[in-house]
């Protein structure tokens, strides 16, 4: 069996921060300019737009990590946080997600787990809840 922290790397903060390059797209940031604001190169940031990258899962039908999301990229557009805080965010979150049970479904496609028995990310992650940190920034 995979690793949880080999899932959440590989898998969840790629699809996590693919959404995050989307949302601040779609709120009218320039590719330049969200590659600056969030440390990338340009070329990532493009190949997350063009879903080359990040599109492993589709987090936007989970209506509070969209929300956390939203709040990181106004927060990143209003200058309230820089690269650092927005990674911290993205991981804080990443954390979230899995305790949230969010993951599951995809890590069985990939990996011999039974969604229905396993408790290792509530278990580890339960009490990390990014909104604390994402209504301070």
């Amino acid at each position: 069996m995979k690793s949880v922290f080999t899932i959440a790397d590989k898998y969840v903060y790629p699809s996590l921060r693919r959404l995050l390059v989307v949302r601040l797209r779609h709120k009218g940031v320039r590719p330049a300019e969200i590659a600056k604001l969030l440390g990338l190169s340009r070329s990532l940031v493009t190949r997350y737009l063009k879903g080359e990258r990040g599109k492993y899962m589709d987090f936007s039908i989970y209506p509070d990590v969209v929300e956390a999301l939203d709040h990181i990229a106004d927060s990143i557009m209003n200058s309230r946080i820089g690269v650092k805080e927005a990674v911290t965010l993205l991981s804080a979150l990443t954390l979230y997600v899995l305790a949230r049970k969010y993951v599951c479904k995809f890590h069985a496609e990939i990996d011999e787990v039974n969604p229905s028995t396993c408790d290792i990310c509530p278990r580890l992650f339960g009490n990390i809840d990014p909104r604390h940190l994402l209504f301070y920034s």
